[in-house]
């Protein structure tokens, strides 16, 4: 079958791989003893959203998806906090001892306390069965769109979408600004367009399966890199950042960057060679 005649099934498929993604990782979090359930959760919430995000554009389309998905993005805001406190875990633990004293050491056990509750707080409301009631509001609204919507429609929406992120990407690329906020939104942007590939890609009969991985290296180098800025961060705001540990991290962030920088700099030669947007 001709790829434009499948779009409406793939997309319908791809979302309810996903929101059956959410189902099992929500049985896994009542279980209790799966450490990546609630990553699994949250990544596929965003794959989620990212798989809508065309129809989000149509303006009336969007008011419907918005209102019945913004329960279940607001899940995923939750989590935030909990993936920096692990992964800020991980980084500590390779620090030397000594640079790590008595006062961060409270400080992080003080943190990692309210982490559990947060975490505990969440879990408990993601077992609930009103999240069921949720995904079905919108897995049902998703179906109902794109029934609604042409081929043409729904394959420009896609296109379109692709094209303005690349084309925003490229911009804050080609910048020059290295503030921290300014990784982390690049940051978000390849991790969107990553998941906008996995839906529409096809559709452009390019190479997209490299921009895929090219999205996916950056993405995680520059979560590699928002993971010590964050910590910089906390630990200034608790008065707990002295010179030693300052130069530790900032050593640590300036390799992590150079990092970053090369897997950009083959993400920004890919995005060079977007395809025209629809007319």
């Amino acid at each position: 079958m001709h790829k434009k005649r499948t779009i409406h099934p793939r997309i319908r498929k791809a979302l309810a791989r996903q929101i059956e993604a959410i189902q099992r990782a929500r049985v896994r979090l009542q279980q209790g003893d799966d450490a990546e359930a609630l990553h699994d959760f949250r990544v596929a919430l965003r794959r989620t959203r990212s798989l809508l995000r065309p129809l989000l554009d149509i303006e009336s389309k969007a008011q419907r998806l918005k209102r019945a998905g913004r329960p279940l993005w607001q899940y995923a805001r939750q989590t935030n906090p909990l993936r920096d406190g692990e992964v800020q875990a991980t980084l500590i633990a390779t620090l030397p001892p000594e640079l790590w004293g008595a006062a961060q050491q409270a400080w992080q056990a003080d943190r990692q306390q309210r982490l559990d509750q947060q975490r505990h707080e969440l879990i408990e409301a993601l077992c609930r069965p009103r999240l069921l009631k949720q995904l079905d509001q919108l897995r049902r609204a998703g179906k109902r769109v794109l029934g609604e919507l042409g081929r043409r429609e729904l394959m420009d929406a896609g296109r379109l979408d692709l094209h303005i992120l690349r084309r925003r990407l490229l911009r804050m690329l080609a910048d020059g600004a290295e503030h921290p906020e300014h990784w982390h939104a690049i940051r978000l942007d390849a991790k969107r367009l990553r998941y906008l590939l996995e839906g529409f890609g096809y559709l452009e009969g390019t190479d997209w399966a490299s921009e895929l991985a090219a999205c996916k290296a950056a993405q995680d180098s520059l979560g590699e890199l928002h993971d010590v800025d964050v910590l910089i961060v906390d630990l200034n705001a608790a008065g707990l950042l002295n010179p030693a540990l300052d130069e530790a991290l900032g050593a640590e962030r300036q390799n992590r960057l150079a990092l970053a920088k090369v897997d950009l700099q083959t993400l920004a030669a890919i995005l060079r060679h977007d395809p025209a947007p629809p007319a």
